[in-house]
């Protein structure tokens, strides 16, 4: 394995130290890949993927990415501008056919984002920047509702409803799901076998459950609906030929 200070390193020593890292900072399991100049040079997985009963995690089991969903989600949008069918710079509020509020999804969340004049500007390049003005997500808000912090495009504010925003809007305008359309665009040509923006059935027999820092139980991991913000499920060696990609 070649480092970025340009070293080397054995995949001997690679097992070795992850073990010990993982063991120390009590994760219950792992898969790692590393690639080099384009290519896939060691992957190897670590501890349980479940333990009632106890399975090990192998190569092949899906485990929630959460947020690392979002860069697969763009890079899935930035496709779409290259063929010239999404605007980064035209107004969310134009890519709709009508106001956001009186979509069911957004009735009550949006009902005063709407009346913001600088609501109208937000686009989705800011919203894929986290730039657009609205924080994390809107239940976080103490009246549950979106709202502009700032001014649209002035700072940076970690957004996941502003990424959710984007795949709405996308949604409305290929009149189909996020979860179909990116299993088509990236997940099938790329051999991508083990990811879906949704849980599937045929995952079943292979999923990592979810663990806290002291190796107790929290939940399976089965997510619905699908969200750009962090819905995907996938393996190490299936991010591997997307980055590869």
């Amino acid at each position: 394995i070649h480092r970025l200070d340009g070293s080397t390193f054995t995949t001997e020593q690679a097992e070795t130290y992850a073990e010990k890292t993982l063991d120390q900072a009590h994760v219950t399991g792992a898969e790692i890949a590393v690639i080099n100049h384009g290519r896939l040079v060691w992957s190897a997985v670590f501890g349980l993927r479940r333990k009632d009963p106890r399975l090990a995690m192998d190569r092949d089991t899906t485990t929630w990415a959460a947020s690392i969903t979002k860069s697969v989600f763009a890079t899935y949008v930035m496709t779409l501008v290259e063929h010239g069918e999404f605007s980064l710079d035209t107004p969310i509020a134009k890519l709709l056919d009508k106001p956001l509020d009186q979509y069911d999804a957004y009735k009550v969340s949006a009902s005063d984002l709407v009346k913001d004049a600088d609501w109208e500007t937000v686009t989705p390049r800011m919203l894929l920047s986290h730039t657009s003005g609205l924080l994390n997500f809107a239940f976080m808000e103490p009246d549950k509702k979106m709202r502009l912090h700032s001014r649209p495009g002035a700072q940076f504010n970690y957004s996941g409803e502003g990424i959710n925003l984007v795949q709405f809007a996308i949604e409305q305008r290929k009149h189909a799901p996020l979860d179909q359309l990116m299993q088509q665009a990236l997940f099938t040509p790329l051999g991508m076998t083990r990811t879906g923006i949704i849980y599937r059935k045929d995952f079943e027999a292979d999923v990592a459950d979810r663990f806290d820092a002291d190796e107790a139980f929290r939940s399976q991991t089965k997510r619905f609906p699908a969200r750009a913000a962090g819905s995907m499920t996938t393996s190490a060696d299936d991010l591997a030929k997307f980055a590869i990609a």
